[in-house]
């Protein structure tokens, strides 16, 4: 694929994805929340714009671990960059969920609920990211792939 369908098609299920994802998380961590859904895709606004803005971490850290493996495959590095990089956001993310607007910190039994709630979010990011892999014939790294 050429041109900005590529961009478009990213944007499109990443959005999707995320605002998916940050509805049950607002299920689990604010209850209070009765808007669930909706508020979801205010947080999944909030996670693809954090995903921007983590680009920049992951240009650099791209290149660090490319210069560190002695030819690293495209599958191998980007693993072994997003999946950290995702992890903490999707841990930022559970910790703005639980504490915007009431700022109250998450309890201890709840906080271990979440746990698998960052998980699936790495991996639906990961999920989100196949037809890229697929139009491009490939795993792209980089600034624009967070």
């Amino acid at each position: 694929m050429e041109g900005p369908a590529p961009l478009l098609l990213y944007l499109i299920v990443k959005y999707a994805a995320y605002a998916g994802w940050c509805s049950l998380g607002v299920r689990l961590v604010r209850r209070d929340v009765g808007a669930w859904a909706a508020a979801g895709m205010g947080w999944g606004l909030a996670r693809l714009f954090m995903g921007f803005l983590f680009g920049i971490v992951i240009l650099e850290l791209v290149d660090v671990v490319y210069r560190a493996q002695p030819r690293p495959s495209s599958f191998g590095l980007y693993l072994s960059v997003y999946v950290p990089v995702r992890i903490l956001e999707w841990g930022i993310m559970v910790s703005l969920l639980a504490r915007f607007p009431s700022r109250a910190p998450l309890g201890r039994s709840q906080a271990l609920r979440v746990v698998p709630w960052i998980l699936g979010g790495v991996i639906i990011s990961c999920l989100a990211d196949v037809p890229v892999f697929i139009a491009l014939m490939g795993f792209p790294v980089g600034r624009f792939w967070c």
